[in-house]
């Protein structure tokens, strides 16, 4: 589905950054919230809308999810937990429980035609495989929202299956299984 290298490189490239952004806002310094608010969502953003899109297949929810979680954590009224052991999973997660939220205050139908496409592109855009990727992002958006959480964890935001079990908040084989079942539906 994805080159899992990019990922790793995406990842590298920005963890320092994001480190020092990371510890600034669990410190809560005040004088370096924003600051390490905005360099935060620089580092991640498109990686959180990327998960609330491929959960709920509607670009606008997408868009209000991330920027719930900023808010929140902008006004102070998300509790942060101590010591995170990854804060890039901790935040997927809050973006996913965000969007599930907002699913359920006002479900309205999800938008396959406008999301769909860019379900499987959104990494980039190869116009020679343009009838491929259009029957692959169907496909892919025909999938139940959990399954299109494990395929994006696991092969758009290059985690393990461990880190993908923690941000969707399920056992390390219950991610396995979801992005193996995925799989399989998606060869059909």
């Amino acid at each position: 589905l994805c080159n899992t290298s990019v990922a790793t490189k995406f990842e590298f490239r920005h963890a320092l950054i994001r480190e020092a952004a990371y510890n600034s806002l669990l410190r809560r310094d005040a004088i370096n919230l924003h600051s390490a608010l905005a360099r935060i969502y620089d580092a991640v953003a498109g990686e959180l809308y990327g998960l609330a899109l491929w959960h709920g297949r509607d670009r606008e929810l997408a868009e209000d999810a991330v920027q719930e979680v900023f808010c929140r954590l902008a006004g102070g009224r998300v509790r942060l937990p101590g010591e995170l052991a990854s804060p890039r999973a901790w935040l997927l997660r809050c973006v996913r429980n965000a969007t599930i939220d907002l699913q359920r205050r006002s479900p309205r139908q999800a938008s396959l035609e406008t999301a769909q496409c860019e379900l499987v592109h959104a990494r980039g855009w190869n116009p020679e495989r343009a009838a491929e990727i259009a029957a692959l992002s169907t496909a892919v958006a025909a999938l139940a929202p959990k399954l299109r959480e494990a395929v994006y964890l696991h092969a758009y935001a290059g985690m393990t299956f461990r880190e993908a079990g923690a941000v969707l908040g399920v056992a390390t084989f219950t991610a396995a299984s979801r992005y193996r079942l995925a799989l399989r539906r998606l060869e059909k």
